[in-house]
């Protein structure tokens, strides 16, 4: 247990480094995201008319089955534009420490969870490279039942989708180099 605890910490701060280094230092995100031409007008826009912080869609649903409703909206979805928006009205630190703590938690708990699972499975038994690369099909798992999930079904572009997984699965290489160092047979130095 104490094996496990340590490589989780450790784990969430090495996994959160990389984030943060992938973020701000190598530019590995640098077509992640695109500006917005005319962000302000935009931003004014939007605060006039989207009321909280909530995940938005355009084209917007329809709140009824009616039949005219129903194929107004297929005809939109058809015709595009698409978007997600994900608004904050109130705006947020940009020094993002809040982010950072609450992000080593997070990766903190999934470390320890990654490190029960290969606990429990045979790969505990394995040499350290095999199991880094069972963290590694850990992250791969992850990234298909989320950021291709999210490709296919909300039309997330594909650099960003690629991105994201050579982002996380890179990370949590990093991390199963930490967790597979710790959790091994009872026996193995």
């Amino acid at each position: 247990m104490k094996r496990l605890i340590i490589s989780s910490i450790l784990t969430g701060i090495v996994v959160t480094l990389w984030g943060m280094i992938a973020w701000m230092l190598l530019d590995f995100h640098k077509d992640t995201f695109k500006n917005v031409p005319e962000d302000k007008t935009m931003a004014i826009f939007m605060l006039g008319s989207l009321q909280e912080h909530a995940a938005y869609i355009i084209p917007a649903r329809p709140d009824t089955h009616e039949e005219s409703a129903v194929k107004e909206y297929v005809e939109r979805v058809k015709n595009g534009p698409i978007a997600l928006i994900f608004f904050l009205p109130q705006g947020g630190d940009p020094t993002m420490i809040r982010e950072i703590i609450v992000g080593i938690i997070i990766n903190i708990i999934t470390a320890a969870i990654a490190g029960w699972i290969l606990l429990r499975s045979t790969a505990v038994s394995q040499t350290y490279l095999k199991r880094v690369i069972f963290i590694a099909v850990l992250a791969v798992f992850a990234s298909l039942a989320i950021h291709f999930q999210n490709w296919n079904w909300m039309y997330f572009p594909l650099r960003y989708t690629t991105a994201m997984t050579a982002d996380l699965i890179i990370g949590w290489i990093l991390g199963g180099m930490v967790i597979a160092a710790f959790i091994k047979e009872k026996n193995e130095r």
